[in-house]
């Protein structure tokens, strides 16, 4: 049975699985705040920071704060790390719930009612990573029905036929003659806000013990991560 979220449920939202460092916070199913930075190597230093910042500009806590959502990636080794060792350092020790949200699955969901009124058959959630590399989930419209996560080449996936498919995520503009949509060009912690939401009211919550970012490949560390301390 799905219960709607109460009033003064605050969930805290944050997005890092990109360039883009994200903080969100909703409250009676609705996003009511929205921070984002599109610019690299933010995420240590700031992260902690632009939190305190939305919360104190709210006159909230983090006691407040009835559950933390993580973007669970795929997407940057660090940026995920970081972000998910800030939520479970918001959550151990406390009744706080925690929501792992998938964000390419949050892109394709913020996107579905404009791709069902364009008519696409699919909608193809895609982020830039390192290098030449992207990842990219494909859904149907109709049921919302998902392929697996994959990881290519930009030149690979600009030479897939997306004739039929609606592409949202900061890799859209990586695809030759496609039509760049202003709103879902860049990654946002708005949209992990939004499916944060549903998950919380559908008691979708995870385990903060044994919680693992989906990195796709391999994680090999480059450097060490500074301490976030709120």
């Amino acid at each position: 049975m799905i219960t709607p979220m109460p009033n003064n449920q605050y969930i805290l939202s944050l997005e890092s699985a990109s360039d883009t460092l994200g903080v969100a916070l909703s409250d009676n199913n609705d996003v009511i705040a929205v921070l984002n930075y599109h610019k690299k190597n933010l995420h240590d230093r700031l992260l902690a920071d632009i939190t305190r910042r939305m919360l104190n500009d709210l006159s909230l806590g983090i006691d407040d704060v009835a559950a933390v959502a993580v973007s669970a990636g795929p997407g940057s080794f660090t940026g995920l790390r970081i972000a998910a060792a800030f939520a479970k350092g918001l959550c151990f020790g406390t009744d706080r719930k925690f929501i792992a949200v998938s964000n390419l699955e949050a892109y394709a969901h913020a996107a579905l009612q404009f791709a069902k009124s364009l008519k696409f058959k699919y909608l193809t959630a895609a982020i830039s990573s390192h290098k030449n590399i992207l990842y990219f989930q494909k859904f149907n419209v109709a049921d919302f029905v998902n392929d697996k996560i994959e990881m290519t080449t930009i030149e690979d996936f600009d030479n897939m036929d997306h004739s039929d498919s609606l592409i949202v995520g900061n890799a859209q503009s990586k695809v030759n003659n496609n039509q760049v949509i202003e709103n879902f060009a860049r990654n946002s912690s708005e949209f992990i806000a939004k499916y944060a939401i549903l998950l919380y009211n559908s008691g979708k919550f995870d385990n903060v013990d044994t919680f693992e970012p989906n990195y796709i490949q391999d994680f090999i560390p480059k450097t060490s991560l500074k301490t976030l301390n709120f």
